[in-house]
């Protein structure tokens, strides 16, 4: 036995003289394990292998510098432990785990300029929880090399938690759930300097009371009287079964004058469900510099509602609702100094459906204008729409339209301006008990 030990420790030295790097491999069967693994410099690898209950794996690995961190891990069991900080160079983690209440853990930080870190977790049962924070150094004006953190994770089961953090450079993440009352967080933010920083988010979940809820924000130089853009910000979210809720956060500000990428769609199919997408920058001449909020929300369903809020940029949403019950609440605003205009579409199909759309625009130096679309077919609808403006007569146009079709819907139209500014509004109703109301002033 001891001249297998100092054979092992012969051949581990000869692995780190010859191809400096460290190696590890750990297999464990049984309750209360625990697999410790730490190392430093050069290429690290490790693989740690856990069939039991209450098994623990630790690995750390740091100071890889221009080099990389590759760790893997698998457990199969109940209330399993996987917690893995990597530090340094690229990194790569993989965990899996099977069984319930397993949680895996992973922390990746590269300060080596140019560096990546990817981390893919999957769990399978209920009651897991999957943890991924990860921080790259940002892209900066002298060294645009492309640093990214990527974040995959998939639970199969009910009653799981996802959280992804990303600060930085580039970052991606992108989470599936199937199960029901799971829970997915992601918040990303990144820092960079130069063109190309984007925060990329996708959320799938299919089930019943599922949650998702995603941060974005990007923030280039914002400093004082600074013209860097800040970027983009993507998210998607996809969303089948019924009571799921989506909430989407996206802040574009860039420089103190200009910052507005947001580009958010959800996609609901069930009944019950919510989505919520909320969108700000600050934008200088929104359109010539394609400083944008975009959203798109659809939904399939009953009793479904969809919430928009969108501030200084240029402004473009669009809900579509089918079903019954359904509700749909439109905001824009715009209160920077540019030429942005506020842009909405909402389309309903069924009965007792709602919608409201309110947009304005504020300030004395925007010349931006006010569009407004609502499409609603079937009965007992409700259709409300609001535009306002400031009291300069450099200020655009506010238009709107609204068309029903079926029995027993309700249009109201309120428009205000200040002078000089024109009110454009057009009702169509076709069917019998309508109720059509404009008010202009």
């Amino acid at each position: 036995m001891k001249s297998m030990t100092a054979l092992a420790l012969v051949l581990a030295s000869a692995s780190s003289a010859f191809a400096a790097s460290n190696e590890s491999f750990v297999d464990q069967v049984g309750t209360f394990n625990a697999a410790i693994t730490s190392q430093k410099g050069g290429n690290n690898q490790q693989s740690v292998s856990q069939m039991g209950t209450k098994n623990s794996a630790i690995t750390t690995q740091t100071l890889a510098g221009a080099n990389t961190n590759a760790s893997s891990i698998n457990q199969t069991g109940t209330a399993n432990n996987a917690l893995v900080g990597q530090t340094g160079g690229n990194s790569a983690q993989t965990t899996q785990q099977i069984g319930t209440q397993n949680t895996a853990v992973t922390a990746q930080s590269s300060t080596f300029t140019g560096a990546s870190n990817a981390a893919q977790t999957t769990q399978t049962g209920t009651g897991n929880v999957a943890a991924t924070i990860q921080n790259a150094t940002a892209i900066s004006s002298q060294d645009p090399a492309s640093t990214a953190n990527a974040a995959s994770t998939m639970q199969m089961g009910s009653a799981n938690n996802a959280l992804s953090g990303q600060t930085g450079g580039k970052n991606i993440a992108q989470t599936v759930q199937a199960g029901t009352a799971n829970n997915a967080v992601t918040a990303q933010a990144d820092e960079d300097v130069v063109a190309g920083s984007t925060n990329t988010s996708f959320t799938g979940q299919f089930g019943n009371s599922n949650s998702s809820l995603t941060s974005q924000k990007t923030a280039d130089n914002a400093g004082t009287f600074s013209f860097t853009t800040g970027e983009a910000n993507l998210s998607s979210v996809m969303q089948s079964g019924t009571g799921n809720a989506a909430i989407t956060a996206q802040d574009a500000s860039g420089g103190s004058l200009q910052g507005a990428n947001n580009a958010a769609s959800t996609i609901q199919n069930g009944s019950k469900n919510f989505a919520a997408t909320a969108q700000s920058g600050n934008a200088f001449d929104g359109n010539s510099n394609n400083m944008f909020n975009t959203s798109a929300i659809a939904q399939t369903g009953t009793a479904n509602t969809a919430a928009v809020s969108q501030v200084d940029a240029a402004n473009t949403q669009s809900t579509t609702q089918v079903g019954t019950q359904n509700a749909a609440i439109v905001g824009q605003m715009n209160v920077a100094s540019a030429a942005v205009v506020n842009t909405a579409q909402t389309q309903q199909v069924g009965t007792g459906n709602f919608a409201v759309t309110s947009q304005s625009v504020a300030n004395p130096l925007v010349t931006g204008t006010s569009t407004s679309l609502i499409s609603q077919m079937g009965s007992q609808n409700t259709a409300i729409a609001a535009q306002t403006t400031g009291m300069q007569n450099m200020i655009g146009a506010n238009l709107q339209s609204t068309t029903q079709v079926g029995t027993g819907n309700y249009a109201l139209t309120s428009q205000s301006f200040g002078s000089g500014v024109s009110n454009t509004a057009m009702t169509t109703q076709m069917g019998s008990h309508n109720v059509a109301i404009t008010a202009q002033r």
